[in-house]
C-alpha cells in the first residue's frame, strides 16, 4: 500500500487539482446543528487510487480547530460520493476532500461551509503545547520528535508512545488501521496546509507501544495534529499542538 503525503495551499487553489473540482449534486444551504446533512458530490472522475485504504477522505474541522471529523465517503454507480455529517455547533466549517486520480498525484480541495447563524469566519486557535495526553479508555499517549526542534522543509520523525495510565505498562495491542499502525492528520493554524500520512509500521497483527511517522512541514507556524489509531474498543483520535520554526 502506498504511503502518501499531500500538501496544498489555499492561495493556489484556483490553479490546483489538475482540473478536478468538488461538485455538489445539491449544495447544502441553511444548515442546522445536530441535524444529519447528506453531502452528495463528485470530483469529475471515478478512476481513483486508494489512499490509506480508501478512495476518498473527507476531513471536517471548525475554524478553531477544536473539532475534527474524518470520514471515508463511498461512491455510487453514478460516481457520486455520499456522506452524512452532523455538525454539533453553529460555526464556519472547512471540508478537506483528499483523493488521488489514477495517474496523477494526491489532491486536496478545501470547501468552507456555514452552519447556523452565529458564524465564526476567522477563528482563534487555542495554543497548548503538551506532549502528553490521556485518552478516554485509560491510556496515556506522549510524543517526541527527532530532531527535537521541528523546522520547516526538514523531515522530522515523530514517535508516539502508548502506555496504560494506571500501571505504566506499554500498550502493544493496537489493531491495524488501513494496513498500518496508525494515521496522522495535520492542519496549520491558518488552515491552508493539510497533511495526511500513515505510520511507518505495517504488516503486523497488532501494533504498539510506539508509532512512528516521517513528516515534512512546508512552512513555519502552529499546527494541530490528530493521531488516529484503533483498539479493540474503538477508534481513537488524540489531538496535539506543535510549533514549527
Amino acid at each position: 500500500m502506498k504511503k502518501v503525503l499531500c500538501v496544498l495551499f489555499l492561495a493556489c487553489l484556483a490553479g490546483s487539482g489538475w482540473g478536478y473540482e468538488i461538485t455538489f449534486k445539491d449544495k447544502p444551504v441553511k444548515l442546522s446543528v445536530n441535524t444529519p446533512v447528506p453531502l452528495v458530490f463528485n470530483v469529475g472522475t471515478v478512476d481513483l487510487e486508494e489512499i490509506a485504504g480508501q478512495k476518498m477522505h473527507l476531513v471536517v474541522v471548525d475554524k478553531d480547530l477544536e473539532m475534527m471529523f474524518h470520514f471515508s465517503p463511498v461512491a455510487d454507480a453514478a460516481g457520486n460520493f455520499r456522506q452524512e455529517v452532523i455538525f454539533p455547533e453553529e460555526d464556519r466549517y472547512l471540508l478537506y476532500f483528499y483523493f488521488q486520480p489514477v495517474g496523477s498525484v494526491p489532491v486536496v480541495k478545501i470547501v468552507p461551509l456555514d452552519v447556523g447563524k452565529r458564524i465564526n469566519k476567522f477563528g482563534t486557535v487555542r495554543m497548548y503545547l503538551e506532549n502528553e495526553k490521556r485518552t478516554a479508555d485509560g491510556d496515556t499517549v506522549c510524543f517526541i520528535t527527532d530532531p527535537e526542534e521541528v523546522k520547516e522543509k526538514t523531515e522530522t520523525m515523530f514517535t508516539f508512545i502508548l502506555a496504560i495510565t494506571k500501571s505504566g505498562k506499554p500498550v502493544k495491542t493496537l489493531l491495524p488501521y488501513a494496513g498500518r499502525g496508525a494515521q496522522l492528520i495535520a492542519i496549520n493554524a491558518n488552515q491552508d496546509v493539510y497533511l495526511q500520512t500513515q505510520s511507518e509500521e505495517q504488516g503486523a497483527a497488532t501494533y504498539g507501544p510506539e508509532l512512528h511517522f516521517k513528516v515534512t512541514f512546508p512552512q513555519k507556524g502552529m499546527y494541530k495534529l490528530w493521531l488516529e489509531y484503533r483498539t479493540k474498543k474503538k477508534m481513537n483520535t488524540i489531538p496535539f499542538m506543535l510549533q514549527v520554526k
